[in-house]
This record gives C-alpha cells, sequence and structure tokens, in this order.
C-alpha cells in the first residue's frame, strides 16, 4: 500500500525549508530511519529519514524548492507488516500536519465544530460575561470584531481569535470562505507577527550599477547568511545593545590546561572552562539568564542553562548549542563541544542540537582581533565575546615592577532594558576572577 512521507516539524519558529539534496530516486528500496532529503533550515542542514521500509514510488519535491512543514515530500510503496505500523510511532505534529494535507478536512473540520460547540457551551456564564465586556473594550475593536455572528467561525476559534488578538474580519477576507478553525486562526495570527518583523526591516538603499567601474561578481547569500542577516537585524533593531569590556589575566589557567592536556588524551579547552564558570555565573546573576516578554512586560526567567557557542563555519555562523552546562563537567564539555563543532563543519547539525540556548559566547581568539561587539541573539539577554589574549605588562604592587602576565579580552553585549551597567560590570568581573581564581568556584 502506499504511505505519504512528510516533512516533520523541525522547531516551533521554522516553517519553510529549502530542499538542497534528494538523496532517493524512484525505484529505490528505503529500510527505516533511511534518509529521503537534505533541507536546509534555520541555521542548520539535516537530512530527512523515513520512519517506515518500503519502495520509492514518487518523489513530490525538487532540489532548491521551499517546502512547508507537514507537506508530502515522498509517496512509498511499503508492505503490509510495515503498512500497520502504529500511528502512535509517528511524531505528534506530523500527524497533525499530515492531517492538513488529506482530503478528509471537511470532516475534520465538522467534527471539530461539534466539539468546540460543546465546549463553548460548557464555559460559566461568568467567562462569557468576561467576554463581553472585553469585546465591547477599545482595545478589542482595535484588533478586530470577534463578536460578529455574521462571521463563519467556530465558537473555540472565535475564543482563540479573541485572546490573541485576531482581526476575524481581516482573516475572513483572506479566507476561502470556509468555516473558520482554531488552526486558521492561529495559522493568520503566526504570518501576521511575521509581517510585523518584516516591517521592521530598513528599506534596501538602491545601488549603482558597480560594473561601470570594473569588473563583478553576483552571488546569493546561503540560507544560512540570510537568516544571520535577518536575526541580527531584527535584534539591533529592536534591542538597546550595550557593550561592557574587562579583561581577565589566564596566565595561571593557561598554564594548568597546557599541563592538564600533555598529561590526558581528552584535552581541554578555554571554551570548556567558560561554559562551566558562566554557568555557575548564570545562577549568581539571574537576569542574565532570562528574557524580556515586552508584549506583557515581565521577564521570564529560566532554571535551566543551556549554552549556545558560535562556530565559524565555510557556510557562515552556526552555534551548536550545550545543555546543561550546570550539570557536567569541563572534560565532558569539551568533548561534546568538539564533536558539535565537527558537526557543524560538516552541516550536519540536527535542529534539537541548537535551540534553546540562554545565553552565548563567541569565542574569537583562534583568529585575532583585541575586542568586538557581538550582537544579542534574539530572546537573549547577553552575550559573551572572547578576543585573543596577549601577554602584556601588568605592574606587581608588592615587588613593585611590571610582570609579564596573559590577558584575555572579554567583552558582554546585553540588552539594556533587561541588565543595568552595574549589574553586566558585576557578571564581568565575577566571570574575570572566577578566570583568574577558578578554585573559588569549589566554595
Amino acid at each position: 500500500m502506499e504511505k505519504k512521507i512528510v516533512l516533520p516539524k523541525i522547531s516551533d519558529n521554522i516553517n519553510v525549508v529549502t530542499v538542497t539534496e534528494i538523496l532517493v530516486k524512484v525505484g529505490d528500496k528505503v529500510e527505516a530511519e533511511d534518509s529521503l532529503i537534505t533541507v536546509e533550515s534555520e541555521k542548520a542542514s539535516l537530512e530527512v529519514p523515513t520512519e517506515f521500509e518500503g519502495v520509492i514510488k514518487e518523489i513530490l519535491v525538487k532540489e532548491g524548492e521551499e517546502v512547508k512543514i507537514g507537506a508530502t515530500i515522498v509517496i512509498l510503496d511499503t508492505d503490509e507488516e510495515e503498512a500497520k505500523k502504529e500511528q502512535s510511532d509517528v511524531p505528534k505534529e506530523v500527524q497533525e500536519s499530515s492531517k492538513e494535507k488529506e482530503p478528509e478536512v471537511k470532516d475534520k473540520d465538522e467534527d471539530e465544530v461539534k466539539d468546540t460547540d460543546q465546549k463553548e457551551s460548557e464555559i460559566s456564564s461568568e467567562e462569557k460575561q468576561e467576554a463581553n465586556i472585553s469585546a465591547s473594550e477599545s482595545s478589542i475593536a482595535e484588533s478586530g470584531d470577534s463578536t460578529d455572528k455574521s462571521i463563519p467561525v467556530s465558537p473555540l476559534a472565535r475564543k482563540v481569535a479573541r485572546e490573541m488578538g485576531v482581526n476575524l474580519q481581516e482573516l475572513v477576507k483572506k479566507s476561502d470562505g470556509g468555516r473558520i478553525t482554531v488552526d486558521d486562526v492561529k495559522q493568520f495570527a503566526q504570518t501576521a507577527t511575521s509581517s510585523e518583523t518584516k516591517s521592521l526591516s530598513i528599506a534596501a538603499i538602491p545601488i549603482p550599477d558597480f560594473s561601470q567601474w570594473g569588473e563583478t561578481k553576483r552571488e546569493k547569500l546561503s540560507s544560512i547568511n540570510k537568516i544571520t542577516a535577518k536575526n541580527t537585524t531584527f535584534s539591533w533593531q529592536t534591542m538597546p545593545h550595550v557593550t561592557h569590556f574587562d579583561n581577565a589575566d589566564i596566565t595561571e589557567l593557561e598554564e594548568f590546561r597546557k599541563k592538564y592536556n600533555a598529561r590526558h588524551q581528552s584535552g581541554i579547552t578555554i571554551t570548556s572552562i567558560l561554559l562551566k564558570i558562566i554557568g555557575i555565573a548564570l545562577k549568581q546573576f539571574p537576569k542574565f539568564n532570562a528574557s524580556l516578554d515586552a508584549n506583557n512586560n515581565e521577564l521570564i526567567y529560566k532554571h535551566y542553562y543551556h549554552i549556545g557557542v558560535a562556530a565559524d563555519t565555510k557556510d557562515g555562523l552556526l552555534m551548536p548549542v550545550i545543555q546543561h552546562v550546570d550539570q557536567k563537567g569541563i572534560t565532558e564539555m569539551s568533548q561534546e563541544l568538539g564533536d558539535l563543532a565537527e558537526k557543524a563543519r560538516n552541516r550536519k547539525l540536527h535542529p534539537d542540537q541548537m535551540q534553546g540556548q540562554t545565553f552565548v559566547i563567541s569565542n574569537l581568539g583562534g583568529i585575532g582581533g583585541v575586542g568586538f561587539t557581538p550582537v544579542v541573539f534574539p530572546n537573549n539577554s547577553a552575550i559573551l565575546g572572547v578576543s585573543r589574549a596577549s601577554v602584556q605588562p601588568v605592574w606587581d604592587k608588592e615587588k613593585s615592577e611590571f610582570k609579564p602576565r596573559l590577558i584575555a579580552p572579554l567583552s558582554l553585549s546585553y540588552d539594556h532594558r533587561v541588565i543595568d551597567g552595574a549589574d553586566a560590570a558585576r557578571f564581568m568581573r565575577w566571570v574575570c576572577e572566577g578566570l583568574e581564581r577558578p578554585i573559588q568556584l569549589l566554595f
């Protein structure tokens, strides 16, 4: 029998990906977990596997094509045993996306109407009164008349629209005339948010014909470069950035690191040491691990500590994430970071390995420079920049003389809506002292 393989959900923020390679052809026999296509998503390239065994009957996508999450990418001919595989084995997101493509969607909507009508009838009189009051307020009027009974919308979808501030009249104009469902409301809200984000972009400055002055060459931006540009532009336009600079004397730490690496097969890096120190610092300074919910004027404090490490690759900036740094040792994180960096260079990072960061480290020390001002990632409050350490003369008060010391310049960019300058200075001094005297972190 035929089995449709759909493009699974990759992350909450990704709705469309680009197909970069077709790994199979019609007539190929594939096993469960075999890869079918490679797609390029936000800062990652990943292979999409099949969860079923069978023979490729039809390939519905092309290289270079943009494909929506939930779209059918391949049709398999499967044997009965594989065809009977329980649907519960398929991720919930895939099931929901797949259902949207089935012709039975009309029946689904009718069932939803029945269910939502029942749910609406179960709303208490107090909730209905509150909804009516809210609908009469100017804020609701501005977001669209969610009480207009002439609009063909299920009761639950109407309630969701009211809560999300979706203008149902605008939604009706863009719909196909059918009954509006909860999914329609959520999709419209997501599209509206995306449009608002795009409106923040600065209009492109017209460019002259550069070829009049000499030879030129045009090259398309990679998906990674386009996403990086979009995220950094959004962050820079919406977040008041401030950068605080400080220096850490890592003379003793570097001597210890070199001796340790000479005795052990698995070495440690300055970045892995920083991961541990930052993990402890974030507990001491929770605002640096928080996110600002500007719409509700609230800070969201996260009690998990996932640190992203910006990685330079030939395709652009990638950012693998080391999760739960507070629960891991330095050698363990050094090994994990090395593995993730290798995957980043080969474009094999999975989206799960690039999500959920609460803080970011960007280490350019291996390349050079005396300092830089990194851009804070969206939904973070700060990012630490590390530049190349150099030997500098430092005055020794006890011996009244200069001594050569290895100094590492650090730069902390932060969201000034969340973090004050004094907080940034304390955080940086704490981190610097952690590098200078790491033994104190044990007490």
